[in-house]
């Protein structure tokens, strides 16, 4: 049986995570793991999709989200930024791949030894910039015969700061003083 459990799966990102999962995905199950029961409720209601359930999450509790991932497939986390590393230790505990909308960080990516010992996959920043975009860019090219450049900008059709986590992430992002930015050059 295929599992995902959604992290926060209601939340300002999470939620068209899982609406991606019901219309495209043939898991067995998709759990919807948040705080806020009723939101959550609604929301699966709303989807009607049968594979759909609600769990009560305490993100602050490693051991209890350890507990709770065991026996998934993956997890997805849309959890907020604050909770990535306790998300990861988390899925480490519980030996299960774990994919977060968030860019890693160096926090998270000095867990990558860890993740490799217990033999699972912690992806990181597989949201839309980075994520999509960078998918996208990659079907891209492989469809021209050459590729000079790609070039990834930012955009966003919403309220700049509907949320706390996407204000964080939006002043993360355009801050000058940012150390971690990925870029390839001549394959590398």
């Amino acid at each position: 049986m295929k599992r995902i459990l959604v992290m926060g799966g209601v939340g300002a990102m999470a939620n068209e995570t899982t609406r991606d999962l019901v219309a495209t995905s043939d898991f067995d199950e998709i759990t919807v793991a948040d705080i806020d029961k009723k939101k959550a409720e609604a929301f699966i209601a709303k989807l009607k999709d049968k594979r759909l359930k609600f769990v009560d999450l305490d993100a602050n509790n490693v051991q209890e989200m350890a507990n709770l991932m065991r026996g998934y497939t993956i997890v997805a986390n849309g959890l907020p930024r604050i909770f990535l590393e306790k998300t990861i230790h988390a899925a480490i505990m519980a030996k299960v791949d774990i994919v977060d909308l968030v860019s890693p960080s160096a926090e998270t990516l000095a867990l990558d030894e860890k993740a490799k010992k217990v033999g699972i996959t912690a992806a990181g920043g597989v949201g839309v910039t980075p994520g999509v975009t960078n998918i996208l860019a990659r079907l891209g090219a492989d469809r021209l015969e050459k590729v000079h450049q790609i070039d990834v900008d930012f955009a966003a059709f919403r309220s700049i700061a509907h949320s706390p986590a996407l204000l964080y992430v939006i002043l993360w992002e355009f801050d000058p003083n940012t150390a971690t930015r990925y870029a390839f050059e001549n394959g590398k």
